[in-house]
């Protein structure tokens, strides 16, 4: 509420957050529960850090948009500065932006004993940048679990079995042509829109989930007919679990949208980001057996890559 006013919100919404308070707390205290069941218990603030470089061997920095000066602070501790260099590695560091990165990183990135990234630009961006070292390139984390492990961690929710039937769509800024997919896909098929969102608002004419825990978040894509998404999670998540998916990417964030194109390409399903009025009807299903091929052997050097930090 605070920063609704500060930015000079109305009445308006500041009702509608009001509103939606409910929900924020109910995902908060799911995903707390999730994070304590399989995460780590050890946490660390910009003081405490330091107490890492003598407790553990290696130290690894990853994954998800980690390099981003303007979405991490300018925070430096992403790229391990309080450690020792023998000690400091990356797992499938991403910048996505890239012109955030500038030359003043470069003799940070010459520290790490072992770089990895998770998108091919970024191998060439690093390269370019004047980083003299091999860079790697392996699997987001999320896909060094195959389907079936994703699927023991997803718990099936009572108050989801009421929806059978239906087409998925888990928003991270508004969908445009891609909830228009996926309501005609439903039409066609006699299926329900469900929307997973942590917006304020509301979708119409869909079923509205806003307070999905992680685990109930893996049902509602494990039992979709069909996934849209506008989130490269989403998409991940999806092709792990073997959905037929299509992804709208954010025409506003030309790199960020690097993040999605770079694992499409290596599975071969570039036909699954949507194009505005496209025929879509010829590719609805995907064959997962190529794709597993191709998801097996970057598995395999992903692996590869976290045994040479081991060892």
């Amino acid at each position: 509420i605070i920063r609704i006013i500060k930015n000079g919100g109305n009445i308006k919404n500041m009702l509608k957050l009001l509103l939606s308070l409910p929900y924020m707390r109910k995902r908060k205290k799911l995903f707390a529960r999730f994070m304590n069941d399989y995460l780590s218990k050890d946490s660390f603030n910009i003081n405490s850090i330091k107490d890492v470089d003598e407790k553990y061997e290696s130290l690894v920095v990853g994954s998800d948009q980690v390099w981003n000066p303007e979405l991490v602070g300018n925070d430096n501790t992403y790229f391990l500065d309080f450690a020792d260099t023998s000690k400091r590695f990356s797992y499938a560091a991403s910048i996505g932006k890239y012109s955030a990165l500038d030359s003043s990183y470069t003799s940070l990135l010459e520290k790490f004993t072992m770089i990895s990234v998770r998108e091919e630009k970024s191998v060439v961006f690093l390269k370019n940048f004047g980083i003299d070292k091999k860079i790697y390139k392996v699997l987001d984390p999320t896909l060094l679990l195959d389907g079936n492990q994703w699927r023991k961690i997803a718990k099936s929710a009572d108050r989801y079995n009421q929806y059978k039937r239906y087409v998925l769509v888990y928003a991270q800024g508004k969908p445009t042509y891609g909830m228009d997919l996926a309501k005609n896909i439903a039409k066609e098929y006699g299926l329900k829109v469900i929307v997973v969102h942590g917006y304020v608002h509301q979708f119409k004419k869909v079923i509205n989930i806003r307070d999905a825990g992680m685990e109930e978040f893996l049902s509602l894509i494990e039992h979709a007919k069909y996934v849209i998404t506008t989130s490269f999670h989403g998409m991940i998540l999806a092709l792990n679990l073997h959905k037929p998916f299509f992804i709208e990417l954010n025409e506003k964030n030309i790199e960020g949208n690097e993040r999605m194109k770079s694992i499409l390409a290596d599975m071969g399903l570039e036909n699954r980001v949507l194009v505005q009025d496209q025929d879509l009807s010829a590719y609805r299903d995907i064959d997962y057996r190529d794709v597993e091929i191709k998801l097996n052997l970057m598995r395999k050097k992903s692996y590869d890559f976290i045994q040479h930090i081991i060892d």
